[in-house]
């Protein structure tokens, strides 16, 4: 007769520190004993870190480079010099972040 070997199941079925069953299913860590190295406690998880800029100050610091953006693509186009323009964005984007510092209440 051709019959297949049955394998044994449940807890019979796993021999030393194997932790899978016969049908390669993982099993739950056996419980310390003699020989058996203690468990360690589970890891806690991390904490999720604080925002590093706050809604107000994300907002004026946008439409400040929305100015800066529009101020420098307006004098490049009107000189025609990359130099001055980035230094007119710089200062637009300045007068921009004081200014909306200014009227965007807390």
């Amino acid at each position: 007769m051709n019959a297949q070997p049955t394998l044994p199941d449940g807890p019979a079925a796993r021999t030393g520190d194997d932790l899978h069953d016969t049908r390669g299913a993982v099993a739950r860590h056996p419980a310390p004993g003699p020989g058996l190295p203690p468990q360690h406690p589970p890891i806690p998880p991390i904490p999720a870190a604080p925002a590093l800029l706050g809604p107000r100050s994300a907002l004026i610091l946008l439409l400040g480079a929305l100015v800066a953006i529009g101020a420098g693509t307006l004098l490049h186009l009107g000189q025609q010099d990359a130099a001055a323009a980035v230094l007119g964005a710089c200062g637009a984007f300045g007068g921009a972040v004081l200014f909306f510092h200014t009227i965007i209440g807390p």
